[in-house]
């Protein structure tokens, strides 16, 4: 069996994606796209960190594209304020090329638990 490479999901992020936790609340950039989360709705002045925890939570999932003969790979990362505080996630998504998988988009996906 053949060992294909895959980027670290953890590595992209904090390479390709900006965030920033304030007393207003949770800024999110990816790809030039703002994503705000006020105060109100996660209670970010609790938390004593100006940025987000990552790594917690990594799912790796392939998605066999049937008609088109490739599988792909999307791997989800949560995005915390604590151990128990997860805000949401961030989808990495990667394209098989060449023997390898390569990284096509990143997307923010809110997904609030207290």
């Amino acid at each position: 069996m053949k060992e294909i490479e895959v980027e670290n999901p953890i590595d992209a992020i904090n390479d390709n994606v900006e965030m920033k936790i304030s007393q207003e609340g949770l800024r999110v950039v990816i790809n030039d796209v703002i994503h705000f989360i006020p105060d109100e709705i996660i209670p970010t002045s609790k938390f004593p960190y100006d940025k987000p925890l990552i790594g917690n939570y990594v799912l790796y999932e392939l998605n066999n594209e049937a008609f088109s003969g490739t599988i792909n790979l999307t791997v989800k990362v949560g995005i915390e304020l604590s151990m128990n505080v997860r805000m949401g996630l961030i989808k990495v998504y990667y394209t098989f090329n060449n023997n390898e998988y390569k990284i096509t988009n990143f997307e923010f996906q809110l997904n609030y638990h207290y």
